[in-house]
C-alpha cells in the first residue's frame, strides 16, 4: 500500500480494483486472502486518477453515463437530484431508471446519498418547506472531488 501514501480514498479504490481483478478475495470472516501475487501487482495503477478511471471504466456504460452527466451538471459538493438529472439525461429510455442507478453508484462508492439535501425550487406556488406528507427529498453527491473530476475528465476526452 505505499503507492497510497495514506490517501484513505486511493486505498480502498485499490483494494475494490484487486478484488474485481480477482486478485484477492474477502473471506466470510472478513479475512483479506490473496489469490494471485501477479495479478495483484499487474492491477495496481500508480496514481489515485487512474485507480478511479478503471473503477469508473469497469462500471457498466449506463452507470459510466450517470456519473459523466452529473459530473458536467453538478458543482463539487452540491447535490445531485435524480430529477435535475432526468431533463438532461441523452438516452431517454434510461431516464426512469436514473434513481436506481444512483444507488448502485453509491453502492460502488463512487457517490453518496446525502442526508439533508436543500430542497429543489419549487415552479409555480411558493413553498413553505417540507410540508406534511411530501415525499422526503433524496439526492446524492460525488464521493470525493476527484471522483467527480476523473468523472468529468471521461467527458471531455470523448
Amino acid at each position: 500500500m505505499e503507492k497510497a501514501r495514506g490517501n484513505p480514498l486511493f486505498s480502498l479504490e485499490m483494494a475494490a480494483s484487486m478484488v474485481e481483478s480477482d486478485a484477492i478475495e474477502i473471506t466470510p470472516k472478513k479475512h483479506i486472502a490473496l489469490k494471485s501475487l501477479e495479478r495483484a501487482s499487474e492491477c495496481l495503477p500508480d496514481t489515485i486518477v487512474a485507480v478511479v478511471q478503471s473503477h469508473i471504466d469497469s462500471l457498466h456504460p449506463s452507470l459510466q453515463m450517470v456519473l459523466k452527466v452529473s459530473s458536467a451538471l453538478a458543482k463539487p459538493n452540491s447535490p445531485i437530484y435524480p430529477e435535475m438529472l432526468q431533463v438532461v439525461f441523452p438516452v431517454y429510455e434510461e431516464r426512469t431508471h436514473l434513481r436506481s442507478y444512483l444507488e448502485e453508484l453509491a453502492a460502488a462508492d463512487l457517490v453518496a446519498e446525502m442526508s439533508d439535501p436543500t430542497p429543489l425550487p419549487q415552479s409555480g406556488a411558493a413553498s413553505s418547506g417540507a410540508e406534511a406528507g411530501a415525499p422526503a427529498v433524496v439526492a446524492y453527491q460525488f464521493a470525493s472531488t476527484i471522483v467527480q473530476q476523473v468523472a468529468y475528465s471521461l467527458v471531455r476526452d470523448q
